[in-house]
């Protein structure tokens, strides 16, 4: 039976469910709590916020997919919000609102082929610090090539504080990361040198470098910046990389260590995934070294 039954209460709708109890729980541990919110109510609300959570079918999630196809929404951008209705409905059937979710997982297939990646080589990473560091954003240049040295995800750089930073211990401690977890980014000589500079352009600008301060400030603002996208875009364009994202950076970051003969474990580790399936689409970038590895098995006969 694809309909799922109620265990205890009164029907609730999704919505409602949403606000009253989903939300107020994710709060509570997620950084980006807010992105549910936002993708809930533009994506899912209107296809099922007032129905029943026990009414929710597996042809009505289909008939959602298709919509949203027909809107233009990529693939990849249905799967983000499917899995935000799959993760309401696997806490309502964990708090006994319903005793099964099989309606939010028996749908139709969707494909979203390889995951992009872009690794930049040596030249092209010379090019894009040189003119990031060119730009008249006083900070896009050492932000960039800390990412580049950490792997570090840019929201983390973007709202670390200077309590974060332990330049003795060559970390920065990350309090909560995209999985709603603590991580440590660990800092090399280099990385603990840009750093170093973030503070005397800090200083220069009168900014503040106390304990609870963000590590980068937006002299207008007095606050962290949303974004470095549009700045990062004309220095891209400017260095003649048009087809790299800042998340290319992270990328690029674990493209170098696993060339380096980093394992694909350690990788996982440096890069703060939770799973190694995460890690594995590297997996093809130590060719070379295990080629060479084969080449230097002796000879029998």
């Amino acid at each position: 039976m694809q309909q799922s039954m109620l265990v205890n209460g009164p029907n609730i709708s999704l919505g409602e469910f949403f606000t009253k109890n989903y939300y107020p729980y994710i709060k509570s541990y997620k950084k980006t709590y807010s992105h549910d919110w936002y993708t809930f109510y533009k994506n899912l609300f209107p296809s099922f916020g007032q129905t029943n959570l026990c009414d929710i079918m597996s042809r009505d999630v289909d008939i959602w997919i298709a919509k949203q196809v027909s809107a233009g929404y990529k693939n990849s951008t249905i799967l983000k919000h499917l899995v935000l209705l799959k993760r309401i409905m696997r806490v309502a059937v964990r708090w006994d609102f319903i005793n099964s979710d099989i309606a939010v997982n028996n749908h139709r297939r969707i494909s979203i082929g390889e995951p992009r990646q872009r690794f930049l080589n040596p030249k092209e990473i010379a090019q894009l610090v040189y003119s990031c560091y060119e730009s008249s954003h006083p900070f896009l240049g050492s932000v960039v090539e800390l990412l580049i040295l950490t792997g570090a995800r840019c929201g983390e750089i973007r709202l670390a504080t200077w309590s974060n930073i332990d330049l003795d211990g060559d970390r920065l401690f990350v309090p909560i990361s995209k999985n709603g977890k603590k991580r440590t980014i660990f800092l090399s000589e280099n990385a603990k040198k840009i750093i170093k500079t973030l503070r005397f352009k800090s200083e220069a600008l009168a900014l503040p470098v106390s304990l609870n301060a963000f590590l980068i400030t937006n002299p207008q603002t007095g606050r962290p910046y949303n974004d470095f996208q549009a700045a990062f875009k004309k220095a891209r364009d400017n260095a003649g990389i048009r087809d790299v994202r800042i998340h290319d950076l992270r990328h690029t970051y674990a493209s170098l260590l696993v060339q380096n003969g980093v394992t694909l474990y350690e990788v996982q580790k440096l890069l703060g995934h939770s799973s190694p399936n995460m890690t594995q689409r590297y997996a093809h970038l130590n060719d070379t070294s295990l080629k060479q590895i084969v080449n230097n098995l002796p000879t029998f006969l």
